[in-house]
């Protein structure tokens, strides 16, 4: 029994120290914040102990506070900026690609995956554009036309603080949910680091050409070609000559000479954003720029029809909404749901405009352009494949392998869920049969359950990346507060209360409406403890 005992005691022994204190039910993260609470204020203690001992000595003194406060800070950021997710696998085929070339009916397959691709793509993003200045106001009739017929599928999409620019361009071509870091890089913008499809498509050999916000051309340096033109997003009160560079970009690359130089064309229109910033978000202004980018859809979508006929496709979104004071970084509804609009150059027999009821994320578009590009998933992505919902004359087999490219991607992440191993046990069944008969079954209902099992695991993500821990947060202020404790007269901490109890009487709506009356006993109470 002693032999055991000790056997079970050099087990623990050899356990890190975090999975001890899970084995006994005790909060890691808690555990933390007292250790480093103890110790900042033991730090704290044993300064005034040396200031006391050593007079003389001051900057022993404010170099242990500065240490201080740099655990803190420290400490802070560690709770507020979202942990990252990497890939466990490099492998961008996976088992797929094995399967395909193991598979007899091998180039059916492939062409499977090549009707997926399109031969010009235009997306356009509209800085700003909330999803209530679309499905609201009804002053972009090109485009409601479009959803109204069949040729476009409408969305409305969420996204994830911070609501600003930089972050979401990552988002949106990358598939990942940026930090709150980001947002001190959205002013100094550098090259991203991060597996994204815009790299993707250069590997593969597509061409790809960009107008607009030119944010873009520093997060992707020599990624698009010589023709591409960048304007400055930092003029707010230029709403007009801003975008009209940006139609002047677009119209020369759809010249004679320049339109077979390249595959994907984005547009990044920001005069939208900028009538918000100078002017307001409910201005008069706003439906007029509505008008604008209305007619630059058509625009567009007449000169892809008229080269290409039916094979293109044009995507319209918003990168982040606005509140009605015109500003956005929050996570307000005005500011995190936006639209998204598939046009497809072929007209489908039935209406699915009802489709844009269905709840996505932004960064749903990194997949849905990986499978009609037919280019691997970047690594870290998140978001869930739309391209069972925007496919236009196309069998169960392409959405299939659609979906099953969505799943082993993210299985790469870590993902532990019997129902997505379900569905790939299924969905390579299906997949053996269409190899050995030549011959696809209805699989419409199997391949829709999957995709909700995708949004599930999906949610689990975003719920991982934007979690913020607020224990840490709040223990980091408390400490910064103790790191600055001084002895100090009665009088000095009275008037601190006094001041709190200002923003504090915010809270109830009488004391509001009554401010000026609490201003005046305030600045009385405030008067007699200064004397």
């Amino acid at each position: 029994m002693k032999n055991v005992e000790t056997s079970r005691r050099s087990k623990n022994r050899k356990l890190p120290l975090s999975m001890l204190y899970r084995v006994r039910g005790i909060d890691m993260d808690r555990l933390q914040c007292i250790i480093i609470c103890d110790f900042l204020i033991f730090a704290k203690q044993a300064t005034l102990k040396l200031s006391q001992m050593y007079p003389r000595n001051r900057w022993v003194l404010l170099l242990l506070l500065c240490l201080s406060q740099i655990a803190i800070v420290s400490f802070f950021s560690s709770g507020f900026i979202s942990k990252k997710l990497h890939s466990l696998d490099s492998d961008d085929g996976g088992n797929l690609s094995n399967f395909l070339n193991g598979c007899s009916k091998k180039s059916l397959l492939k062409k499977t995956l090549e009707k997926g691709t399109v031969s010009k793509m235009v997306i356009m993003v509209i800085d700003a554009w909330q999803e209530r200045f679309f499905s609201r106001r009804k002053v972009m009739q090109f485009l409601h036309q479009l959803t109204s017929n069949g040729q476009a599928v409408a969305f409305t999409a969420r996204l994830q603080i911070p609501t600003v620019t930089m972050p979401r361009i990552k988002a949106i071509t990358a598939g990942v949910v940026p930090s709150f870091a980001d947002i001190v890089n959205n002013f100094a913008s550098s090259s991203i680091s991060i597996d994204n499809i815009i790299d993707r498509l250069n590997d593969k050999g597509y061409r790809c050409t960009f107008c607009g916000d030119d944010t873009w051309l520093r997060l992707f340096p020599n990624r698009f070609d010589n023709h591409s033109a960048g304007v400055m997003s930092f003029y707010v009160n230029d709403f007009r000559e801003v975008d009209d560079s940006v139609t002047l970009c677009m119209r020369a690359r759809f010249a004679t000479t320049s339109i077979k130089t390249w595959d994907l064309m984005i547009l990044h229109y920001l005069g939208f954003d900028h009538i918000g910033h100078y002017l307001g978000g409910t201005h008069n202004e706003i439906n007029n720029k509505l008008i604008e980018m209305d007619s630059i859809i058509k625009e567009l979508y007449e000169k892809l029809h008229e080269i290409y006929s039916t094979n293109f496709s044009l995507i319209i979104l918003g990168d982040h909404g606005m509140t009605e004071s015109g500003n956005h970084g929050g996570p307000s509804e005005l500011e995190t749901l936006v639209p998204i609009v598939y046009v497809d150059g072929r007209k489908r027999t039935t209406n699915r405009n009802v489709l844009g009821a269905a709840s996505v994320e932004q960064i749903d578009i990194v997949p849905t352009l990986a499978t009609l590009f037919n280019v691997p998933i970047p690594k870290e992505n998140l978001g869930v494949t739309l391209f069972p919902y925007i496919a236009f004359d196309h069998s169960n087999l392409s959405m299939l392998i659609s979906v099953l490219q969505n799943i082993e991607q993210f299985r790469k992440l870590g993902v532990s869920s019997s129902k997505l191993n379900q569905c790939i046990n299924r969905f390579y069944d299906n997949l053996q049969k269409y190899c050995s008969t030549n011959a696809s079954q209805n699989i419409g209902g199997l391949i829709w359950d999957c995709v909700g099992e995708l949004r599930k695991v999906q949610s689990k993500f975003l719920h991982v990346r934007t979690d913020i821990n607020s224990v840490r947060l709040i223990v980091a202020i408390g400490l910064s507060t103790i790191v600055y404790f001084r002895n100090r007269p009665l009088s000095t901490y009275l008037t601190i209360f006094t001041q709190l109890l200002h923003p504090v009487a915010f809270f109830a709506s009488s004391l509001i409406e009554e401010e000026h009356d609490i201003q005046q006993v305030f600045s009385t109470l405030l008067s007699t403890v200064i004397s």
